[in-house]
């Protein structure tokens, strides 16, 4: 299946009732240093899952990207608007399980990802600041491109 016939195949099967349907981008582990006065560079995980569950069935769809990122700030790191980049291997996997038909777990092969975001950084006290974020994550993984939208909440320490 391509990104957009399993998404279309979701929806459908998230019309059906006693259906519920999870859809979360996280980043995960992400360690950034200085370069300089504007820059922070890094490694970061970012993950997009699509899960629908019923009281017996599931299916489970989980990209991850493991990246180098680099975080551009124009005025100085962690205050005002900001610019993000990743870059790096991906994966995605499936798992489904429907009683008497099928129970299954697939991995794919490894593919290449990238990320393209900004956002905004407020001081909250010295060292700490809260992000708002908005990214855009490609994944070209077996000859399909699955692609994420992630609007999120975060720290930097």
């Amino acid at each position: 299946f391509s990104d957009s016939e399993l998404n279309d195949m979701m929806d459908l099967i998230e019309a059906l009732p006693r259906v519920s349907r999870t859809r979360l981008t996280l980043d995960m582990l992400g360690f950034y240093f200085p370069r300089n006065s504007n820059t922070l560079v890094g490694v970061v995980v970012n993950g997009a899952a699509d899960h629908i569950d019923d009281s017996e069935a599931y299916l489970r769809l989980n990209m991850y990207t493991y990246s180098v990122s680099a975080l551009y700030f124009p005025e100085i790191i962690g205050k005002g608007i900001f610019f993000r980049a990743d870059i790096g291997p991906a994966v995605t996997g499936f798992e489904g399980y429907v009683p008497g038909f099928f129970s299954e777990e697939v991995t794919s092969d490894t593919g290449f990802g990238f990320l393209l975001g900004g956002g905004y950084a407020h001081p909250i006290t010295e060292g700490t600041r809260i992000t708002a974020n908005v990214n855009y994550a490609v994944r070209k993984i077996e000859g399909d491109s699955w692609n994420s939208l992630g609007v999120s909440l975060g720290g930097i320490f």
